[in-house]
């Protein structure tokens, strides 16, 4: 939300979470109360030249997570390209490009699809005006912001009720294009990746729709009780799993048994999930890609006996959990592994977002 006083614009980003049963997306507050605030002054005359700078940041997630996102530009000014990113989504569900346009570069470049694309701030914003249509006041859920292995930012956001489409098999007919009302717009499914200057300033919008399954989707339907078996619809035939402990599976049939065989145990078990960490740099559609995430809870891991004396705990269970995708967005390899907490690792700053 915005919070607007006569001298400064703040934005108080929450997290957001996937409804239990409701059609009614909102932005809220996790398990606990922390939130991010940007703030820029609109008093000067030249407010068009400023970018948004992190004036609040507390809190376990803001800590543990976002502080990956810090960069120092080449006046010892600190700024977070994770927090920037999602003020930009923000400002873009707004319509507030005088805004969006203070953090942009002069050369910015964005590329949102075939034939779409524009180079330069004016080029860009003028894209961008033609798209406030489409999507401005209509983005109901933004995913966590994930870095990448080139230090780009990723995220995916999509309005009310669009969901991933498994990709259809060799010889399949796609997708129904059912015509609807006039009245009713099509849902979209945005994957954005965000490219960053030495300043602070947006390099770079490449974007990618429909996006397909998100790494945290995926990491949602696994954990999630009975969804597990949607994972199906994602597994490439040749799919491979390696299971803690060095067990492999090899197969569509065989590893979604064996994911299944997980999801028995992580059901109501996943305490926490990390942000994921975009192993690749590039949409899937540009050659496959790979990311990593992290899950902790007090599930039962295979080959451990159930405890015995109801008084004892559950021991916190640490589980990297890595994919590798082909370029048409399905799943070819599944590595799970448990670690310890102190084990060095990506994700060890977690931030606990979903």
């Amino acid at each position: 939300r915005l919070e607007e006083t006569n001298d400064s614009t703040a934005l108080v980003v929450h997290h957001w979470a996937e409804p239990a049963a409701s059609s009614t997306e909102r932005p809220v507050v996790g398990q606990f109360s922390e939130v991010v605030v940007h703030r820029w002054s609109s008093a000067e005359p030249a407010a068009g030249s400023e970018r948004p700078e992190v004036a609040v940041l507390r809190g376990r997630a803001a800590d543990l997570d976002f502080r990956r996102g810090d960069r120092i530009d080449p006046t010892g000014r600190v700024f977070n390209v994770l927090l920037m990113h999602h003020v930009f989504v923000h400002l873009l569900n707004t319509g507030k490009l005088a805004d969006i346009e203070a953090m942009l570069e002069d050369a910015v470049e964005m590329k949102a699809g075939e034939g779409s694309q524009a180079k330069g701030r004016a080029a860009v914003l003028e894209l961008l005006d033609r798209e406030r249509a489409t999507y401005a006041g209509r983005i109901a859920k933004i995913e966590p912001i994930a870095l990448t292995a080139t230090g780009e930012t990723r995220t995916l956001w999509r309005s009310v009720g669009a969901r991933a489409t498994p990709p259809a098999a060799a010889g399949a007919p796609g997708p129904s294009n059912a015509r609807r009302q006039p009245s009713v717009k099509a849902p979209f499914r945005v994957g954005e990746r965000l490219a960053w200057s030495s300043t602070g300033r947006v390099l770079s919008i490449a974007r990618e729709e429909p996006a397909p399954l998100s790494h945290t989707e995926w990491s949602i339907l696994l954990a999630g009780g009975d969804r597990w078996v949607q994972l199906g619809g994602w597994l490439a035939a040749e799919v491979v799993y390696f299971a803690p402990g060095g067990d492999v599976a090899r197969g569509k049939a065989a590893v979604l048994e064996a994911l299944g065989q997980l999801a028995l145990r992580l059901r109501d078990r996943v305490r926490r999930r990390s942000a994921c960490l975009d192993l690749s740099g590039s949409f899937l559609k540009d050659g496959g890609g790979s990311s990593q995430l992290m899950l902790a809870g007090d599930w039962l891991p295979q080959g451990e006996r159930p405890i015995s004396d109801p008084r004892l705990k559950r021991r916190e269970v640490l589980m990297q959990e890595t994919l590798a995708w082909d370029g048409d967005g399905r799943v070819c390899a599944v590595t799970h592994t448990l670690l310890a907490f102190g084990r060095c690792a990506h994700s060890i700053f977690i931030c606990w977002l979903y």
